[in-house]
């Protein structure tokens, strides 16, 4: 008897380097793939063009243990998700630099199945700079309140400025300070 080699589509093929990553991938989309030999990798990339948080899903066959890798502009590894069998995998990362950011998908000890797809799913959110607001003071002066960062935790050090426009001569008069988030 004659056997039949079994195939392997994949739709994003090739893409088994950084420099093949299928891409730039759509943030909010969804994308389905095959891990197809011992030796098959995935790669895409996406382009970050401002601060945000790069958010990946991996969900993987029932029956497979594939890894998750994030690498940078200079593909260092950067983040990476390495759960069990059948576990989906997730990545979040805070990403301060724009570019390219490339995403591996590979299975753990050469893990592969070339009948059930991977799903990737990849979102970007973007941080957000809170815009000051004016408000009105008594006697025609205006103030605005500044703050150095748009996202504080604890013990954070954050800038505050506070400007205040005389609306009848047009001059104005800043006050900065520091203080630290407790």
């Amino acid at each position: 008897p004659t056997t039949t080699p079994t195939t392997c589509t994949d739709s994003y093929e090739p893409n088994n380097s950084a420099s093949e990553a299928y891409g730039p991938l759509s943030s909010g989309s969804s994308y389905s793939g095959k891990i197809c030999s011992d030796s098959d990798v995935d790669w895409f990339k996406v382009n970050i063009t401002s601060e945000g948080t790069i958010s990946l899903s991996l969900t993987v066959p029932s029956s497979n243990d594939y890894e998750l890798d994030l690498y940078d502009a200079s593909y260092a590894k950067i983040a990476s998700s390495t759960n069990g069998s059948g576990v989906s995998e997730s990545i979040n990362y805070d990403a301060a630099s724009t570019g390219n950011y490339y995403i591996k998908i590979y299975g753990f000890s050469g893990a592969s199945n070339t009948t059930s797809s991977y799903s990737l799913t990849y979102t970007f959110t973007s941080k957000t700079t809170p815009t000051p607001t004016t408000t009105p003071t008594a006697g025609g002066h205006t103030a605005v309140l500044s703050v150095s960062k748009s996202e504080v935790s604890l013990n954070d050090s954050v800038v505050i400025t506070v400007w205040d426009w005389d609306l009848n001569t047009s001059s104005s008069i800043a006050d900065t300070g520091s203080a630290r988030i407790k």
